[in-house]
């Protein structure tokens, strides 16, 4: 069975629109997270592309870590804890979404 272009374009389109507002919540409640539980000076302007070293420490990663692991219900592999991975928000929401696959939060 075929479908039609439009068709087709149109299920495409709403899957992307899908997959970016799961991408977008996941990289808020990360934000959200981190700003209330290791930023102690409200004069820090967090954003998503903010590098995160400085801001949160070794024990704040493993705080971090674990708050993963319960929210968005995967394990987190020592190797994964990277600054590839950890280095902001932007990239910690894009590495969850890649190992929730829909799933979670």
């Amino acid at each position: 069975m075929s479908y039609p272009a439009d068709q087709l374009r149109k299920v495409t389109d709403q899957i992307t629109d899908q997959v970016t507002d799961h991408d977008d919540n996941i990289e808020q409640m990360v934000l959200t997270h981190i700003k209330a539980d290791f930023v102690a000076d409200t004069a820090v302007e967090l954003q998503p592309e903010t590098s995160l070293e400085g801001i949160v420490d070794s024990t704040a990663i493993m705080e971090l870590v674990v708050w993963v692991e319960g929210v968005f219900g995967f394990i987190v592999e020592l190797d994964d804890i990277t600054p590839d991975n950890f280095g902001s928000v932007r990239q910690l929401a894009r590495w969850i979404a890649r190992n929730t696959n829909g799933k979670g939060a």
